[in-house]
């Protein structure tokens, strides 16, 4: 995140608290709020769900409150498919064809 000031210039000056959340995606942690130095500051996300996601960066100043939202949403995909296969049935089961792997391809949604 960086502070820019009206005219979209950085803005190394800026010192205030930021906070920052992915607002596209209720199931995102959101990280705590982080000061400026020297006009910038970093964020690490963990988005939680697959597909077009938009972050919300705002500064804690009261009470001129400002907020910027990413106006060009950021793809997240799926991360390396977990595979699971029952090796026995339990007693009165029978085996049953299971469904492909979901991937970058074929999702919840598809099946």
């Amino acid at each position: 995140m960086f502070a820019v000031d009206t005219y979209y210039n950085p803005d190394p000056t800026a010192v205030w608290p930021v906070s920052a959340k992915v607002i596209s995606d209720a199931y995102t942690a959101v990280p705590a709020n982080q000061p400026l130095a020297a006009g910038s500051t970093a964020f690490v996300f963990t988005p939680v769900v697959v597909g077009p996601q938009t972050i919300e960066v705002q500064s804690a100043l009261a009470p001129s409150v400002t907020f910027y939202a990413t106006p060009d949403p950021f793809q997240v995909w799926w991360s390396s498919p977990t595979k699971i296969q029952i090796v026995s049935a339990a007693a009165g089961e029978t085996a049953a064809p299971g469904a492909p792997p979901y991937d970058a391809t074929r999702r919840p949604a598809d099946a």
